[in-house]
């Protein structure tokens, strides 16, 4: 299957229109469920909005695109093969063997703590047991459609997701804690035995899913791409009430937070950071760094992914060249000008330093000045850099020294 943006963004068009539509919504349940026996809970999530359809599994897009897009657009995804053998195919619910053990110390009466595998928890998600309670959660938004229909969808952040995802990918993410949680709605039936520290669940509906929902998202992801994709990473399991739920997401939400642009700083898989580490090391103490710096490392990371747009950078390789050509410039800088380094940078400073590196082959001393001079009356850089370009910013500094 040739899965991209495109079909996704078809189908939620489609979906779009009869989301607020509930008759609408029984009938195309009905007429899909009859012909692949998709559950009916399934189909309902992603026709109502609450899931995106980007989570579903290749035959599961298959049999709603058949549903909704027109024959010639179907084979522009799905191979002629593929269109055969999904027509033939009816939905099998996985089916989970009872009673679960788990190994797991328990950390008192309503706590334990032990491992799960990405495939084991893809097993508990294929059979609807990995669920998202929205009354617990904090991540719940309302959203409306074209029509001003207001329908509520779980709150995802999708840049995350995919950097998580690419992480997986590539091998760089460390594995934290998943938390599950035996709810008082999913009817659960355990014993936790000591002597062999074994929590049984002898009967469950579903988990609910309390911390780690991203990441799961983003394991799905890597799974629907590559079924061998595993690792094994600490799982929590608790049996907390609503109120107990609510309590341990807030207390979860109030650990000390760096902003997210300082803590993209530490993102080992991110080229910016890379280079800056590399330039970093390479000069003086207390030139560069997270803290008490002539220079401010975090602005110095995003000053180089924008002006070097590092983000469409692949090999490491390439990532050193640019380390060495930058460093070898704030050398020259610092032999010639040391009195630039006696103070510390201002945010316009590094912007246009970084602008200069990258489109200037000498006389970046001058120009640095006369450009500090330009973006401090025009608060050029104060905005969103990421909305501004080069030729722009070198014309009007032009346009600027004219007059």
């Amino acid at each position: 299957m040739l899965r991209n943006d495109k079909i996704i963004d078809l189908l939620n068009e489609k979906i779009n229109q009869i989301s607020f539509k509930p008759n609408q919504i029984k009938k195309d349940i009905t007429a899909i469920n009859k012909k692949y026996n998709i559950p009916k809970g399934m189909l309902s999530d992603y026709l109502t909005m609450r899931v995106s359809v980007d989570d579903a599994s290749d035959f599961i897009l298959y049999a709603l695109a058949s549903y909704y897009l027109k024959e010639t657009i179907l084979s522009s995804f799905f191979s002629q093969p593929e269109i055969d053998t999904y027509e033939k195919t009816i939905y099998q619910e996985s089916k989970i063997t009872f009673p679960l053990k788990y190994n797991m110390i328990q950390i008192n009466p309503t706590q334990w703590i032990g491992r799960i595998t990405v495939k084991e928890l893809m097993q508990l998600r294929d059979a609807q047991m990995i669920n998202y309670n929205e009354r617990t959660q904090r991540t719940m938004e309302r959203k409306k459609n074209r029509g001003g229909y207001e329908y509520y969808r779980i709150a995802i952040n999708e840049s995350a997701v995919k950097e998580i995802e690419e992480s997986y990918e590539s091998g760089a993410y460390i594995s934290n804690t998943i938390t599950l949680n035996l709810s008082d709605e999913s009817e659960v039936d355990y014993v936790y035995d000591p002597d062999v520290n074994q929590l049984i669940i002898k009967s469950i509906k579903y988990f609910d899913i309390l911390d780690g929902y991203h990441r799961y998202r983003a394991m799905s992801k890597a799974y629907l791409k590559d079924p061998a994709f595993d690792y094994d990473m600490e799982l929590r399991i608790v049996h907390f009430d609503e109120r107990e739920a609510k309590q341990f997401i807030w207390q979860e939400d109030q650990k000390t937070k760096m902003s997210r642009v300082n803590s993209d700083t530490y993102n080992q898989n991110d080229m910016a950071v890379l280079i800056t580490e590399r330039i970093s090391k390479g000069l003086p103490a207390g030139i560069i760094s997270r803290n008490q710096s002539i220079i401010d490392m975090t602005q110095l990371i995003l000053a180089i992914r924008y002006c070097y747009a590092t983000n469409s950078i692949k090999n490491v390789g390439d990532a050193g060249i640019i380390a060495r050509e930058i460093k070898t410039k704030f050398e020259e800088l610092m032999l010639d000008y040391p009195e630039m380094f006696n103070k510390h940078w201002e945010h316009d400073c590094i912007y246009n330093t970084i602008a200069v590196f990258k489109n200037m082959s000498e006389n970046y001393y001058d120009i640095i000045q006369k450009l500090n001079k330009f973006t401090a009356t025009t608060e050029y850089w104060r905005t969103n850099p990421s909305t501004r370009k080069f030729n722009r910013l070198f014309s009007e500094f032009k346009g600027g020294e004219e007059k």
